[in-house]
Order: C-alpha cells, then structure tokens, then sequence
C-alpha cells in the first residue's frame, strides 16, 4: 500500500511538474474572470438601487430647476410662510401652503412640482407639514448661501441653534424630497472577498453627527457645513464647493511652479533667476 501511495504521489508531482504552466495560466484567467464578474454584479446592483431612488422622488432636478427659474420666490418669502404655518398649526394643507408661497396675486408657475415636493415631505414625516418652508427652500432664486440661512432661520428653535430631532426631521425632508444627490445616498456592503459587494440606502443616523458634549442646539455655521458637507451634499453644494477648492489649489501651485520651477524645468530656472535680476537692478 505504501508503495501503491508512493507510486501516485510520484505521477502526480510529475503532472503538475510538466503542466504547472497551464494550471497558472488558468488559475490567472480564472481569478480575472471572477473579479470582472463581481464587479459587474456590484455595478449592477448599485444602478438598480440609485434608479430605484431616482423612480421614488417626487421631482427630477431639470423640474427643481424649471420651477425656480419661473417663480421670483424668495428667501423672506418663506420666512414669512414659515411664520404664517407656525401660528395656523395644524389648519394646515398641501394647497394651502403652495397658495400662500408668493404674496403676489399672480399664481405659482409650475406647482404641481412643489405640491409633489410637500407631499413626499408630509409622507416622510407621518403628515407633518411643520417643515414645509424648509422643503421648499431649493426654490428661491437667492443665492445658496441666502437659502442656507433662511433654512436655518426656520429649524432654529427660539433658544437658539437647531435642535438634534429638527436636524433628524429636516434630512428625512430632504431624503425624502430628492434634495440630496443619489451618488450620496447608496452606500457599500462589503462583503467577503469571494462574495459580490451588495449595496444598500444611507439611513438617516448613518448622516447625523455627533451629539455635542455640552448639549444644546447646532450652531449656524456647523447647520450649514452638515448640510453642504460630502454627507448630505444638499442641492450638490459639495460638488461646487469640491470644484472650487481644485480651482483654487491648481492656482497656487502654478504660481508657486513660476516662482520657484522644479529643478528639471532649467529653461524656466533661467527666466526665473533673469525676472529676479531685472527686479534687483530696477530696485
């Protein structure tokens, strides 16, 4: 037997010794091929989810656009609908408030965009409409900043700072109403490496940040760096503000580059130390 053992052992050892290069080149291929299909699975999934997210909003943002274009709604406009919904309470309706939205005699161009936007945002906080201003705000032809402060001025509460349960309330709204970039809110399920990765959508804790030590309610400046942060990204200010930063530190280091060249751009080296002479002589 142990021979018989030993004899199959040899054959063996002499089959992988005169075809290694086979089991190579198909364990190579093998390998690149399980990788190209779990990575197309993945994509897969993930596109079915971000279509899925994109099906369920209640307006596009080409709608968003249109509706703000069209209306000359303004920041102070909300303040005051904000105010007027605050002393109604509860007499409250999707109709009532898209009538109230300008104080002008002349009607709303394109509301059924913002009727679907306070229905998502009732329906997202059980038929409550007490943030109806701020789900509104994407309208206002001011400026992003402009439309960040009079977000802010509508969740605050009278003490001061936004509350924990109004920052919670406020991105349920904008989940809810397609104010937050799809891109932002899929993430990865990592899986084992011989499983496919799944992917599945932000749940609203996943976004919150940390309760502060001394408690209290969020300042302006952290309300409006949460909402314009790579988290939320609301409206896609993150994507501005990313574009901006790229600008401006593509900017320095061409200045510093014309200042000081690296050391094998010699040509500029020259016309570097000659700018450097004409000044000192000028001087």
């Amino acid at each position: 037997q142990r021979r018989a053992t030993a004899a199959m052992m040899s054959r063996i050892s002499k089959h992988f010794g005169n075809n290694w290069g086979w089991y190579l080149f198909g364990g190579t291929v093998g390998g690149f091929g399980t990788y190209l299909t779990q990575s197309y699975v993945s994509s897969t999934r993930r596109r079915t989810l971000r279509e899925a997210i994109e099906d369920r909003m209640p307006a596009n943002g080409d709608e968003m656009l249109d509706i703000r274009s069209a209306n000359e709604v303004r920041v102070d406009d909300l303040r005051k609908l904000h105010a007027s919904l605050r002393r109604r309470r509860k007499a409250v309706d999707v109709d009532s408030i898209v009538s109230g939205i300008k104080p002008s005699a002349d009607p709303l161009t394109h509301h059924y965009v913002a009727e679907r936007v306070l229905r998502a945002a009732s329906e997202a906080l059980d038929h409550d409409l007490s943030h109806a201003a701020a789900a509104l705000m994407f309208m206002c032809v001011d400026s992003v900043d402009e439309r960040l402060d009079g977000m802010y001025d509508v969740c605050a509460a009278p003490e001061g700072g936004v509350p924990a349960t109004t920052v919670a309330a406020l991105l349920k709204v904008l989940l809810a109403t397609g104010q937050v970039p799809v891109e932002k809110r899929v993430r990865e399920v990592p899986q084992a490496f011989y499983r496919t990765n799944d992917w599945r959508e932000v749940a609203v804790d996943e976004l919150m940040p940390p309760a502060p030590a001394e408690g209290g309610g969020m300042p302006k400046e952290e309300f409006k760096k949460l909402l314009c942060g790579d988290e939320v990204c609301i409206w896609g200010e993150c994507y501005r503000i990313a574009e901006a930063e790229a600008r401006r530190k593509a900017q320095e280091l061409a200045a510093e580059r014309a200042r000081k060249p690296p050391w094998w751009a010699f040509w500029r080296q020259a016309a570097s130390a000659g700018d450097d002479g004409d000044a000192s002589a000028s001087a």
